[in-house]
């Protein structure tokens, strides 16, 4: 407020000072005078020994109206630079106050996000239960893996029309450096769209079953793969794009998550327990069943927090937690799995 008298008062001056200079104009002599610049209305008249002259009641006004317009210009800039100022302080705050809670998963933006989707939210405890220590083990490294496998049609597709799913799908998913060959598994037309990197890798493809002559009897499956290595943190997010594009193909399927860790050397059953039940404890998963033996550990569980699970009897499956150990490379592999481990183990 104290701003706007300061700039009030600067803005009077202004107009005093103008309309001074601006009604009467001074001159040494009569040959300064621009004859041209005269107004039929204009007076001249001398004073202490200079030429003046006084512009007409029209000019005047003229000059008045443009003084006005010139101040009300400014005001606006005035309040909209004001405005900008206004705008951004808060956008800072709001900023400063997300990355001061953010960092524990409680900032105002966290709170929006989990509001409005709780798969991101079901992902983060997770990976964060996940990529923990159990006790005196942690993970050496960690990779995330996204896939799903479902029927899209009964109905024989040009390579062209193939090609055209497959790039949707790729823009949906977020690449655009990939290739893509036709090849024959298993006596199968497979179309594969690709990309790989050190990063990680996307596989799509467009599997072809023919079991009948010349095309009588096709059947269209889709497969879309998502690996990120060394990293699970935006493994969920992968997710929950698969799923959208499911929708938008009109495709009913389970899309299946893996997390995968590994730890160094041989576990054994008490070491693979502690593991789990960190997992299981800081998720607030329950066991459903389980099987434990020298060549075999897999436990299914059950996690209220997580819409989606299959039926086993009569129970709930929506997580499974499972081990392996790899005698070549001296390394035990940890996965967590929803709803399934759908890869060799």
């Amino acid at each position: 407020m104290f701003k706007e008298y300061l700039y009030y008062i600067g803005f009077r001056i202004y107009d005093i000072f103008n309309r001074n200079n601006d009604n009467t104009n001074s001159v040494k002599d009569m040959d300064n005078l621009n004859m041209q610049d005269m107004s039929k209305d204009d007076e001249i008249y001398r004073k202490d020994g200079n030429i003046y002259r006084k512009r007409g009641d029209k000019e005047q006004k003229d000059n008045s109206k443009r003084r006005k317009s010139s101040r009300y210009n400014k005001r606006k800039k005035y309040i909209f630079q004001k405005c900008v100022v206004l705008i951004a302080a808060v956008l800072w705050l709001i900023a400063a106050l997300n990355m001061l809670w953010g960092i524990s998963g409680y900032g105002f933006l966290n709170f929006v996000a989990a509001d409005s989707k709780n798969t991101l939210n079901n992902g983060n405890r997770i990976a964060a239960a996940f990529g923990g220590t159990f006790e005196d083990m942690s993970f050496k490294r960690v990779q995330g893996s996204v896939s799903v496998y479902a029927k899209y049609c009964n109905t024989a597709l040009t390579g062209n029309a193939k090609d055209i799913i497959l790039e949707q799908i790729a823009d949906k998913i977020g690449i655009d450096r990939y290739t893509i060959n036709e090849t024959i598994e298993d006596e199968n037309s497979v179309r594969t769209l690709a990309q790989c990197s050190a990063s990680g890798d996307v596989i799509c493809k467009f599997i072809t079953v023919d079991k009948g002559v010349k095309g009588a009897d096709v059947s269209q499956y889709i497969y879309i793969g998502i690996t990120l290595n060394n990293s699970i943190d935006t493994i969920f997010t992968y997710e929950k794009i698969v799923n959208d594009i499911l929708d938008s193909l009109n495709i009913d399927a389970q899309v299946t998550v893996n997390l995968k860790g590994t730890v160094d050397g041989y576990l054994d059953t008490g070491e693979k327990d502690i593991i789990t039940n960190t997992i299981l404890d800081k998720t607030g998963a329950v066991v459903v069943a389980q099987k434990k033996d020298g060549q075999m550990y897999t436990v299914y569980g059950y996690d209220k927090k997580i819409e989606e699970y299959i039926m086993s009897v009569n129970d709930k499956i929506n997580i499974n937690i499972s081990m392996s150990y790899d005698e070549k490379n001296n390394e035990t592999y940890v996965y967590y799995s929803t709803p399934l481990n759908n890869e060799d183990y």
